[in-house]
């Protein structure tokens, strides 16, 4: 039994960092895209903003969602490495981490003749990054509370 619980935390942990691989992947795509290509293929989210009366801008709230989920599973990725809770250093690692993609991404956008990088972008991507982890925090509190609590 030691033998299973050990096979599925390591399965556990390499489909949480996985993830955290995949979503990397996936805005990265989007970041040496051109920018009417990106507009075409995420149509359904632009919809969805006009549907929402949302701000003008849809990449806005696209880096801020999409900075949100990646905190959420960076987060979610260490957590699991480290079998504990997320102390203040790994919180400081998230956020580093989020802000160096961050910073990475709006370098390649600088370096792709097609995008223009903006410093708002890069401040867009933390806030969500931030706004990311403090759902993980609320999240983990409120499920710690509840089994305490049973």
């Amino acid at each position: 039994t030691l033998q299973l619980l050990r096979d599925n935390l390591a399965l556990n942990y390499i489909l949480r960092w996985s993830l955290v691989v995949a979503w990397i992947g996936f805005t990265l795509n989007y970041t040496l895209m051109h920018r009417d290509s990106v507009m075409d293929q995420l149509g359904w989210f632009v919809e969805l903003i006009k549907f929402l009366h949302a701000p003008k801008k849809p990449d806005v709230l696209f880096h801020f969602f999409s900075f949100a989920v990646l905190a959420f599973l960076l987060a979610g990725a260490i957590r699991g490495a480290y079998l504990s809770r997320l102390t203040r250093w790994h919180l400081l690692f998230c956020l580093l981490a989020i802000f160096n993609f961050s910073l990475i991404q709006e370098l390649l956008q600088y370096l792709s003749p097609t995008r223009v990088p903006q410093l708002f972008d890069v401040a867009t991507n933390f806030i969500g990054g931030f706004t990311g982890l403090a759902i993980t925090l609320l999240g983990t509190s409120i499920v710690n509370l509840t089994r305490n609590n049973n």
